[in-house]
């Protein structure tokens, strides 16, 4: 309440609240690089395709996205996570409320795992607003956090030639 200086009165002044809703998603897919390989094996190229989502109602700043320490199950080294492009032309590291930024990494695929079958991996997400970080877990899609399998080829390599003498 005020005290309007004229009329003496009291002046009830209007209160607005701000509620902010900060939440980041993030969804992991991934798929040969070449897209007509349908047996991965050992030397193909995966890629790694990363959508973060701002699914806030204020702009999210500091986004990174990182592979989740011990999580990668591949026996070699998954390449640097990099920005590709976002749907409302923010740059790297910031989202507008409702936007989305795609990143990248690939990894060669080596015979260790062939032989697993599979490559497993998550990543996380996390942004800022404010004091408030936000983060997220890879999943494949916006509402869950499972982590990312690929099912390599194994092909049956063993040969038996028996010669009689």
């Amino acid at each position: 309440k005020a005290t309007d200086d004229v009329t003496g009165c009291y002046v009830i002044e209007p209160v607005v609240v701000t509620i902010n809703n900060c939440k980041i998603a993030l969804v992991k897919t991934v798929a040969p690089t070449d897209p007509s390989d349908e047996c991965v094996e050992a030397g193909d190229e995966l890629t790694y395709t990363f959508v973060v989502s701002n699914l806030s109602n204020v702009t999210l700043t500091g986004v990174t996205v990182t592979d989740i320490a011990n999580s990668f199950t591949g026996t070699g080294s998954l390449s640097a996570i990099t920005f590709q492009s976002s749907s409302m032309s923010s740059s790297v590291g910031t989202l507008l409320s409702g936007e989305s930024a795609t990143y990248t990494a690939t990894y060669i695929v080596t015979p260790e795992d062939v032989e697993a079958g599979f490559v497993t991996n998550q990543a996380e997400a996390e942004g800022t607003f404010g004091q408030t970080t936000v983060d997220d877990k890879s999943g494949s899609t916006i509402d869950n956090d499972i982590p990312t399998t690929y099912e390599l080829c194994q092909t049956e390599s063993i040969a038996i030639t028996k010669t009689v003498a």
